[in-house]
């Protein structure tokens, strides 16, 4: 039993580093996949079909191998944990034999030791393959684990409120100042930005590329929070209020909505808790009318 019981230890650590490393590759390729596609634009453009083909082409090679190591070391596995179990039911026939032949052992006991040991051998061998498949699945879910463990850093603060039920919908960045990331020395996207947008008006931010557009949107929806200065919506601070309670509030029409299928066809519009359900009949409406039909009472 203790060389059975070594080599489990041994191979389950082993097939448990192999499953975590195809889920890795497996992970990239899928990501690879992804980006192409949701760039497919892009990569035509630019007439990269063929570059981003062998580089998804690599990653399926790489996490075939990986897969294929995998395999190879599981098959092996469970064939050498019942080599070692019938080796040591050889080794207690011939013992039990020379013994017999000494007098010291009688051949009922000799033939009852066998069966024992071969019983024993076989459940060792059953549990082998329940213990190689237990491996592989907390390999498997050592990186789904990652993700569920990983915290978002924009929160609600102990002591957040909801917003109230009525708003006017004033917004005001206030001595704005944001950067990505968390290194002091990183460029700083917006610096001391001041600007207000009152009830009713309606205000286009333009500029090149990377000049900071986008970002106010999502300051806005506090998927950031900004490193100096604050976000107000009439007046009360985006981290004091609940986010359920803001992004409720908010209505967005994304530069490039993807739809979102429902069961049965046809497609259906994402809306908020307290938003308008006949929204949901007319999936799209806010991606292809240029104005927003109202959502809520309290939208904005």
């Amino acid at each position: 039993m203790p060389p059975i019981v070594i080599a489990s230890a041994v191979f389950g650590r082993r097939l448990q580093r192999l499953t975590v490393e195809t889920q890795a590759e497996l992970g990239a390729a899928t990501t690879m996949l992804e980006e192409t596609i949701a760039g497919a634009r892009t990569v035509r453009a630019f007439g990269r079909e063929e570059y981003e083909i062998g580089r998804y082409d690599h990653g399926v090679r790489r996490t075939f191998d990986a897969a294929m190591r995998r395999a190879r070391l599981r098959a092996g596995f469970v064939p050498f944990i019942t080599l070692c179990a019938l080796l040591g039911v050889i080794g207690v026939l011939v013992l039990g034999a020379w013994q017999v032949g000494q007098g010291t052992l009688t051949p009922g006991a000799l033939v009852s030791a066998i069966l024992y040991i071969t019983l024993m051998a076989t459940a060792v061998g059953g549990l082998t393959g329940v213990y190689a498949q237990l491996r592989e699945a907390s390999g498997a879910a050592e990186r789904l684990f990652e993700l569920l463990d990983t915290s978002s850093e924009i929160t609600d603060t102990p002591d957040a409120r909801p917003l109230p039920a009525t708003l006017q919908g004033a917004v005001r960045f206030d001595g704005l100042t944001f950067r990505y990331g968390k290194r002091p020395e990183a460029r700083a996207v917006l610096r001391d930005l001041s600007l207000t947008i009152a009830l009713g008006e309606r205000v286009a931010i333009v500029g090149p590329s990377g000049a900071g557009k986008s970002t106010l949107v999502n300051l806005l929806l506090r998927f950031y929070d900004p490193v100096g200065g604050a976000v107000t919506l009439d007046g009360h601070d985006l981290r004091d209020v609940t986010l359920n309670s803001l992004r409720d509030a908010l209505g967005v029409v994304p530069q490039e909505p993807g739809p979102f299928r429902r069961h049965g066809g046809g497609e259906y519009r994402l809306r908020s808790s307290g938003g308008d359900p006949r929204g949901d009949r007319d999936g799209g409406a806010a991606g292809e009318c240029p104005r927003l039909r109202p959502r809520a009472s309290r939208g904005v």
